[in-house]
């Protein structure tokens, strides 16, 4: 749609119980049934490709909700509890990693880089992503409580080109992670609030 409202182009694509989206420089894509959907556009022509998951996916274990570092077409998504949907945008191809642990939320700044997922453990954990294997682990991050609550949001993993961020609500704290040094802890932040909500901005 054009910004008076009017509709401007229709791609003869269908995307079946749309759920999830993300911004990259091939277009934007969507989280499909069976798998995703990349609407690009061209010198004013939009098209729409279907990217299959390859195999049958129960609902529970669909990408529905992708992060990405901010210029990456490598975008990441929870494949059901305890694994992680890779989607590499510009080979249009899935992978699924699987984890030693329940995924709280995932990242990659990709281009070779680790898969990073905090897990229920409270620690950050990185995985090789085309052989899935668990390459490092930090200590735990998240401090722990008996309850969260009642509609916190759940800890993200942030990441730019050196650098991954992961917020510590109930601690108070936002961790620097070096995800190029076997995950090492670079530096921590202290704050006088409760980081519920976190985004990068500058580089």
């Amino acid at each position: 749609y054009d910004r008076s409202g009017r509709r401007v182009a229709s791609p003869a694509a269908a995307c079946e119980r749309p759920a999830g989206d993300a911004v990259t420089r091939r277009g934007v894509v969507l989280g499909c049934a069976d798998g995703a959907l990349l609407v690009s556009a061209e010198d004013g022509t939009f098209t729409a490709e279907r990217i299959p998951y390859g195999q049958d996916v129960p609902e529970k274990e669909r990408a529905t909700a992708f992060r990405h570092r901010a210029g990456s077409d490598t975008l990441t998504a929870p494949a059901g509890e305890r694994a992680v949907w890779v989607l590499d945008v510009t080979d249009r191809d899935w992978t699924r990693v699987r984890t030693t642990g329940p995924v709280l939320a995932a990242n990659t700044a990709g281009e070779g880089s680790p898969l990073l997922v905090l897990e229920s453990d409270g620690a950050l954990h990185g995985y090789d992503i085309a052989t899935g294997r668990h390459t490092a682990r930090t200590e735990p991050l998240l401090t722990r409580t008996a309850k969260t609550p009642a509609g916190a949001a759940a800890p993200v993993v942030e990441v730019d080109r050196s650098r991954a961020y992961v917020n510590d609500r109930t601690g108070k704290r936002v961790y620097e992670i070096d995800y190029n040094d076997a995950l090492r802890v670079a530096r921590s932040f202290d704050l006088d609030i409760a980081p519920g909500l976190m985004a990068e901005t500058g580089r």
